[in-house]
């Protein structure tokens, strides 16, 4: 029977290669996830923050909706080849936001009042100009 001292340097010298095995493991079921999750994410997007009719809703601000979150949520749906999902929410953005007279979007909307903020957000031209440059869905 070995003693308690080279059961402790046997532990040791494997300790190494148990980590590599752990770290390989982890490695392999985070890249399989990866693999999975850009639908996966998506879907889960669409599912939390947009409306059927394709208003993107900001649960962190009361149920909001402003033009960035609608802009980013255009980009995500050319990203992921969705130009369902695009149109709605492009159809909203352009019903709901795009109400002044220079046409850039009001960048807040609120369930009870509608616009509640006329003034514009500039990045959210950039992420417009970008999906619809990207997808060619953009009308």
């Amino acid at each position: 029977m070995k003693n308690m001292h080279d059961m402790t340097f046997i532990s040791i010298r494997k300790a190494p290669a148990i980590a590599a095995c752990w770290f390989l493991a982890a490695t392999l079921l985070a890249a399989h996830a990866m693999a999975a999750a850009p639908e996966t994410v998506w879907a889960r997007f669409k599912q939390n923050f947009v409306a059927p009719d394709g208003r993107v809703i900001d649960t962190g601000q009361d149920g909001i909706s402003h033009s960035e979150g609608q802009g980013v949520a255009m980009l995500l749906a050319v990203h992921h080849g969705d130009r369902a999902s695009f149109e709605r929410i492009w159809q909203w953005t352009k019903a709901n936001l795009q109400v002044r007279e220079d046409n850039l979007l009001a960048w807040r909307w609120t369930p009870e009042a509608g616009i509640s903020d006329k003034n514009n957000a500039s990045e959210t031209y950039w992420l417009r100009s970008w999906s619809g440059s990207e997808s060619r869905w953009l009308r």
